[in-house]
Formats: structure tokens, sequence, C-alpha cells
């Protein structure tokens, strides 16, 4: 019909977190949405693709590596992109080291979660609020994920986040 607006587009969007530091990336200056930004890994869904589906898909292509277990933790609603971003915490991979695939973005890196809440090149300041309920520290993370009663454990074919 006239006048409603286009479809969201849905985006799976990887909060890598080892030792109470996220993974950000820097997108590339030649990218339309939020260039030079620090970002989260992540991308689009394809046609028919679940956004468990997608962050796999765009976690292999852009930094090589394969989520295990990742948890949602809610939706960002990108009124300016017009995007729906699918937010998940994975603290288990496979793939060692996340290394830079791709021309998507410019430059890696772990950040202090606290450090992160204050980059003033957030791709979208709706992070700053999800960033500040993630856990800070090795203990508030056991305590967040039940250790002592039904915590996660690694299956012996996969090793633990480096």
């Amino acid at each position: 019909m006239i006048g409603e607006p286009p479809e969201p587009v849905h985006t799976a969007c990887a909060i890598f977190m080892r030792g109470g530091r996220v993974l950000l990336a820097r997108r590339a200056g030649h990218k339309a949405s939020y260039p030079n930004c620090w970002d989260f890994v992540g991308g689009h869904l394809e046609s028919g693709e679940t956004p468990e589906q997608g962050l796999a898909r765009e976690s292999m292509e852009e930094v090589g590596l394969l989520p295990h277990q990742p948890r949602p933790v809610g939706l960002i609603h990108d009124e300016r992109m017009g995007a729906i971003y699918h937010m998940f915490v994975i603290d288990r991979w496979a793939g060692g080291e996340p290394s830079l695939v791709g021309e998507e973005h410019t430059e890696l890196r772990w950040f202090p979660i606290a450090q992160a809440v204050e980059l003033p090149g957030l791709a979208l300041a709706q992070y700053r609020d999800l960033l500040r309920t993630l856990p800070s520290g090795p203990d508030q993370a056991r305590r967040r994920r039940g250790v002592g009663s039904l915590a996660r454990t690694t299956p012996p074919d996969l090793p633990p986040a480096a």
C-alpha cells in the first residue's frame, strides 16, 4: 500500500565476550551505514534465515568465528536504518582468535565493558544501555549463567574461547 513504511531489515549481532571484555569491530569508511564507527560483528539476515543462522554465517564471514550456544539478549530498533537488530551474547566459539575477514571492518579490539560504554564512536547509542546490562567480569558472568547449579559446560571437542 502507498504510504506504508517498508518492512524492517532484520540483522543478527554477535556480542563476543571474554573476561569482562567485548569484541568490537570498526566499520570501514566506505560502508553506507555507520562508517568508521565501532560496532558488533553481524549483518543482515538472508531470505529464510533465522537470526541464529545469520549470526553464525556473519560471524564466520567477518571474523572467522563460529558461535556456540549464543544467548539472545534483546532487540534494538534502528529507525534511521529501518532495521531490527537481534542481539546475542557469545562466550564460546570455534575458530580461535577473531581476525579480520573481508573488507567490512578495518580493526578489531577487545574493550572492557565500562570502556565500551563510553566509546564516542559507537554505531548506535542504544548499544550503551545493552552493554550496561552485561556482566563485567568472570565472577559476575558465572553468577548470571548459574554456575554451581545449571552451568553450561564446554563439549569435550570444543576448547574454551581463548
